[in-house]
């Protein structure tokens, strides 16, 4: 948050991600029509609100204890834009901090739970494409819409995925970044012959483990991600990448 709020005394607009994001197509650059809008930040909403109701664990035990405005306007910060002047105008990463410090029992999310409590829902609503949430139940529909970001939120990462349940696309970027770096050694240990067989083990698993139905979910989570209203919609870009097979 300090090295936004930094940032925003030079540049217009500050684009922010976290490192476990994977950039499959497009640009911060896209948002540049954005520029100006009254709302501190841009950001994409947290996965727990995707769906046509709330995910039941932070609808009981989280929200409820956050700033009002925050219960149905619950933002992810792994990607976020912020538009510096309000930024700094609202002193909104001080604001995070002192509700970090202030109320450290309410930051399960830690600098998440602080910008949002900071915003208390007033901030610029992007499509999922900007920042997708990794997630078992809509993991299988990336390929389809192909998000712009990917988003590894849980504790499984690409560099660590010897289960292999990430497309093969992680993988071998990340291969070819680690050997242009002469750090090919980190990926020993995970072979590319096992790529394969492990996916296909892993889309059985989603098939047949914790009761999740794939058409079930797309159609649970599709009336979010088909909304045309989004910010980045408005501006009159794609918000997918394609989205003729639904």
């Amino acid at each position: 948050m300090t090295a936004l709020e930094e940032l925003c005394q030079y540049y217009e607009q500050v684009a922010y991600s976290d490192v476990d994001v994977f950039q499959r197509w497009g640009s911060f650059g896209e948002l540049i029509g954005m520029a100006g809008h009254k709302q501190p930040l841009a950001a994409v909403r947290d996965r727990s609100l995707w769906g046509s109701e709330p995910e039941v664990w932070v609808a009981k035990n989280y929200f409820p204890k956050l700033p009002s405005g925050v219960h149905n306007r619950y933002f992810n910060a792994g990607v976020i834009v912020a538009n510096s002047k309000v930024f700094l105008e609202q002193e909104i990463a001080q604001r995070s901090l002192a509700f970090l410090q202030d109320y450290p029992e309410l930051c399960h999310y830690a600098d998440q739970s602080g910008l949002n409590a900071a915003v208390n829902g007033d901030w610029l609503e992007l499509s999922p494409s900007w920042n997708w949430q990794a997630n078992t139940h809509y993991d299988h529909l990336i390929p389809l819409r192909n998000p712009r970001f990917v988003h590894f939120t849980g504790p499984i990462k690409p560099w660590k995925d010897k289960r292999r349940r990430f497309d093969e696309v992680y993988f071998f970027a990340m291969k070819q970044w680690l050997e242009l770096n002469g750090l090919h050694h980190v990926l020993e240990d995970i072979t590319d012959a096992t790529f394969l067989a492990s996916r296909e083990r892993m889309r059985t698993r989603l098939l047949t483990e914790g009761n999740t139905n794939p058409l079930e979910m797309r159609n649970f989570v599709k009336p979010y991600i088909d909304r045309i209203d989004f910010a980045d919609a408005e501006l009159g870009l794609p918000v997918f990448g394609w989205t003729d097979d639904r």
